[in-house]
């Protein structure tokens, strides 16, 4: 689905994918998906892919891609990610991993404030239309 550019239908599947793993993490008695897990890191690499893809797409909006990020399970990838891991034998794709969800919070943040700065452009546009207009007595 990632690769043909279904970025929405991609992100359900990785949800879903996460959920069975960590579901499968609980049933062999550990508390919380491993950090080391090759199949977390890959899930939570590309949730985060997906989801600057779908921000950067021209038919999502950003009202969509904050609902998107209420989901408890986007929420729990995200803290997966961004975990402190040890410096000693770093994989390449733990970096790879964190440095995409550090990209995604980064630009979700700056589209945030640029969403509030128009909504202020916007009041500021209505006060200023609201104005009362004098003429003086010619």
């Amino acid at each position: 689905m990632y690769e043909q550019g279904e970025y929405k239908a991609c992100i359900e599947a990785i949800c879903k994918a996460w959920f069975a793993l960590s579901k499968l993490s609980s049933l062999n008695g550990q508390a919380g998906i491993l950090l080391s897990n090759q199949l977390a890191i890959k899930l939570a690499t590309r949730l985060a892919k997906a989801n600057l893809h779908t921000f950067f797409d021209y038919t999502a909006s950003m009202q969509s891609s904050e609902e998107e990020s209420t989901d408890l399970t986007q929420i729990e990838v995200k803290k997966y990610a961004l975990q402190e891991r040890s410096k000693l034998g770093e994989d390449v794709k733990v970096t790879e991993m964190q440095l995409c969800w550090m990209q995604w919070r980064k630009v979700k943040s700056n589209s945030c404030d640029a969403m509030r700065k128009m909504a202020l452009v916007e009041q500021a546009k209505t006060r200023l239309r609201a104005l009362p207009i004098f003429k003086s007595p010619s």
